[in-house]
């Protein structure tokens, strides 16, 4: 039996519909990969944010309690009406040039007090333990502070969503979020860097499906092997046994036979085929075995019209060598070749002229080395029919 080969066991057709299969999902499998990471860390940073706009609300409203009050003599109108809408939230807050300032009524004046925020900003991511990449813009879209480089270059204005709260600045996927709370005065924008590195992903998936592949080819290959091996073995089987009966039966030897079943269609077909096949055969070799006797018969009785011999002589001839075969070999086919084999011992005869083989009287020496040619011209008769047999 051939070694048990990997071609064999993945075709051309599998190994083609494994690597389609693979196109598809592979970028199937990086997107998915990439919007759990971006849920995951969706919601981490949705807690972060909530955790940094309830301190930094504390944080500039402690810097405020200490801040240095500036009475505005004659505010714009604009301000006034703005303290107004705000009422008992402590103020109206903008910002400006990085500072936040709060304007408020006390005694029917109104006071400004300015925070300066890149310090309390850090100094709350500080209290947090946060240690990404940042952006923090005001409500106008201007930068407050960052740890990006160039971030102030850039038109924040232009920047538009790409997902629920996710843009993309410079290359990169920000998490943001307003400072909407109800409670709050203070207009604040955070963006937290996501932090996706599409290379990790493909990478990340490459791992996960290099593990699929060599799971699904390890199993594949002791399904197809076990499976193959057995398959191949019953081929090679009916192969054998079948060429053993074809052998017997061309010569004659066996003609009762079983072609056993595979269980594989396409092999048992064959089988059902050359069933017919060999039928066939048996019956014709049968046929021709019949013939092929009467044909012996008949040429040893030829001798006897040309010769005083009479057909009694033929056969004891034939049966006395068959007797004599019987001793010498076991197999009873060849045994009974030799009974009609022997029945043919005068068939040159024909070839013997008439005053010599009817001479009622001795040969003479010449006449009897005439005789002796018979054997000669027996065989050049014989040698002429193309048959097992009778060669």
């Amino acid at each position: 039996m051939d070694k048990y080969s990997l071609i064999k066991v993945f075709k051309k057709q599998s190994i083609i519909l494994l690597g389609l299969v693979f196109l598809f999902l592979y970028p199937v499998t990086i997107y998915f990969n990439i919007r759990d990471e971006i849920n995951y860390k969706k919601n981490v940073f949705n807690k972060i944010s909530h955790i940094f706009f309830t301190e930094i609300t504390k944080e500039i409203d402690n810097n405020l309690s200490m801040a240095k009050k500036i009475i505005l003599e004659n505010p714009p109108q604009e301000i006034l009406n703005s303290i107004k809408e705000v009422g008992a939230f402590g103020g109206y807050s903008v910002i400006k040039d990085k500072e936040l300032f709060n304007y408020s009524f006390e005694n029917n004046k109104v006071i400004l007090k300015k925070v300066f925020l890149p310090i309390a900003i850090r100094e709350v991511l500080r209290k947090i333990n946060f240690d990404g990449n940042f952006v923090i813009v005001s409500f106008k879209k201007e930068v407050i502070c960052s740890d990006e480089k160039n971030i102030e270059k850039i038109n924040f204005k232009n920047i538009k969503l790409i997902n629920k709260n996710i843009i993309k600045l410079n290359g990169k996927y920000y998490y943001v979020r307003f400072n909407d709370s109800t409670y709050s005065v203070y207009p604040i924008y955070i963006l937290l860097d996501l932090n996706l590195n599409l290379i990790n992903y493909i990478l990340k998936s490459s791992v996960q499906w290099m593990a699929v592949i060599i799971i699904i080819f390890l199993i594949s290959f002791w399904i197809d092997k076990r499976y193959y091996i057995k398959i191949q073995n019953s081929i090679e089987e009916f192969s054998v046994a079948v060429e053993e009966i074809g052998n017997k039966i061309l010569k004659g030897e066996k003609t009762d036979y079983t072609i056993s079943n595979t269980n594989i269609k396409e092999i048992d077909d064959i089988g059902r085929t050359l069933d017919i096949m060999f039928k066939n055969n048996i019956e014709y070799i049968e046929k021709n075995k019949n013939l092929i006797q009467e044909i012996i018969v008949l040429l040893g009785n030829i001798s006897e019209f040309r010769d005083e011999i009479t057909g009694n002589h033929i056969i004891r001839v034939g049966k006395i060598a068959e007797i004599i075969a019987s001793k010498i070999f076991e197999d009873k086919k060849i045994v009974r070749e030799y009974y009609y084999a022997a029945q043919m011992h005068d068939i040159g005869k024909i070839g013997i002229p008439d005053n010599i083989l009817l001479k009622p009287d001795k040969l003479n020496k010449k006449e009897y080395e005439q005789m002796k040619e018979h054997t000669k011209i027996g065989y050049r008769i014989l040698k002429k029919i193309d048959d097992d047999f009778l060669i």
